[in-house]
This record gives structure tokens, sequence and C-alpha cells, in this order.
């Protein structure tokens, strides 16, 4: 596993579980309830791994629905850090 990866592992371990907390992990991504925020998480990855790996965006309600039907997901209204 490269650094990035045990980097971002390590945070995604580190953080809550549930989506009533500001910023928090599914165990897969980190999400956040604003894009400054995920834009400053992505820059500080970056900055501790030496590089441009994280990327960022955003969990659309209506791209959920119309790309998994009406599957019931906790991440519509988010912001995502992944690597």
């Amino acid at each position: 596993m490269t650094k990035q990866g045990k980097v971002f592992d390590m945070i995604c371990e580190l953080l809550p579980k549930t989506n009533d907390h500001r910023i928090w992990s599914n165990g897969e991504e980190i999400l956040c309830e604003n894009e400054a925020i995920a834009e400053n998480i992505a820059d500080l990855i970056d900055a501790i791994c030496g590089g441009q790996a994280a990327v960022t965006g955003y969990y659309d309600e209506e791209w959920h629905i119309d790309s998994l039907g009406n599957e019931d997901t906790n991440v519509d209204g988010f912001y995502y850090v992944n690597m």
C-alpha cells in the first residue's frame, strides 16, 4: 500500500461512522458537510503525502436516484474525499 493509501485509511478508521457529524467516514471515503472542509482535508492529505492524490466531489441525491434506482443512501448531500 502506498503512503497516501495508509494515511487515508488511517484517517477513515479514526473518524466517526455516522452522518450526524460534520466530518465522518463510511470506511471507504471521508464525507463532509461542505465543500470547503472537503477541499481542506484533501489539501492536508496531499501535503502529508507529498503529492496530489486526494480527489473531492459531491453526492447529489438526484444522481443517486438516476444511477441507483430507488436505493436509499446516507451519503446524499455530502461532499467526499477519496484517493
